[in-house]
């Protein structure tokens, strides 16, 4: 992972965070991230969001992850609120680790295109990119390609 120039490998967050969540996921609110202490079970409760990933394990992050890239993530959370107003408020749940497995499993020409004639994909589902920006890339090259076989 790359973040600001500092090279971090996925599998050694993820191992840490999942070992700090006794093998699961971790999950805290954003108002203890801010006040720099754990989350617990009853301070989760109390919040306004129900945890939906009900296995994972309150705690902190922090503890986790390198300060750099929770200080970013706060940042952007306030920013995103800017936008979204609530996002970023105490109540909002972070989970932590995110880790992204990436195979490509469909083969396709450089404008998108399959095998099967007419057929065509784009996006994170057809492993062809590894994030929303690619995603959407790789729509426009599809969809550039389809408007001119349409125009025959």
């Amino acid at each position: 992972m790359t973040h600001l120039g500092i090279l971090l490998p996925y599998s050694t967050i993820g191992r840490l965070t999942t070992t700090i969540g006794g093998g699961r996921p971790v999950v805290q609110r954003l108002g203890d991230l801010r006040d720099g202490r754990r989350s617990t079970p009853s301070r989760i409760d109390r919040g306004h969001v129900e945890p939906t990933l009900k296995e994972a394990t309150p705690g902190d992050i922090f503890m986790a992850l390198p300060g750099r890239i929770v200080t970013g993530l706060r940042e952007s959370l306030d920013q995103l609120d800017q936008i979204g107003p609530g996002t970023a408020s105490n109540s909002t749940l972070l989970y932590a680790p995110e880790v992204k497995f990436y195979a490509r499993t469909i083969g396709v020409g450089r404008k998108m295109q399959t095998k099967i004639r007419n057929i065509f994909v784009a996006g994170d589902g057809a492993g062809v990119s590894r994030d929303i920006v690619n995603a959407s890339a790789t729509g426009i090259l599809a969809a550039r390609e389809i408007v001119e076989e349409s125009r025959g």
